[in-house]
């Protein structure tokens, strides 16, 4: 009888502890890529305008227009899109 319930113990602070882990991951800071990368664009003085999306700022910045750095970003996306395929 003894052994049977330091066994359920031992098998229910398992389960607490992993539900506590569970918990404390779930509750952990989110990171904004968006947010993050505004901050980057603002500190090398690039500060969106009006009604400019995150990404006219990055192609702004980069010296070129939004469909210039779309066409740039579509080249890895349809390798990797490929590569899926492949699997």
């Amino acid at each position: 009888m003894r052994e049977k319930l330091s066994r359920r113990l031992e098998h229910l602070e398992r389960v607490h502890a992993a539900a506590i882990r569970a918990q404390e991951a779930a509750s952990a800071p989110r990171i904004n890529v968006c947010e993050m990368l505004r901050e980057h664009l603002k500190a090398h003085g690039f500060v969106q305008t009006g009604n400019e999306s995150v990404a006219e700022t990055m192609a702004r910045a980069f010296g070129m227009n939004s469909q210039e750095l779309r066409h740039l970003m579509a080249g890895p996306v349809e390798a990797f899109n490929a590569k899926l395929q492949s699997l």
